[in-house]
């Protein structure tokens, strides 16, 4: 059996907090080490 994820990343578009897409790619791509053109393709492009 294989573990859990480590992050679940759950946005509500700026309901709890303002909402920079471009702050936040930044932010995803330092925190998990993946080049920002991956999350964006990943998450804001689908």
């Amino acid at each position: 059996m294989t573990s859990g994820p480590n992050t679940v990343l759950f946005d509500m578009g700026g309901v709890l907090f303002t909402y920079s897409p471009a702050r936040r790619l930044t932010y995803i791509s330092e925190m998990c080490g993946i080049p920002e053109s991956e999350v964006k393709v990943g998450i804001f492009d689908t």
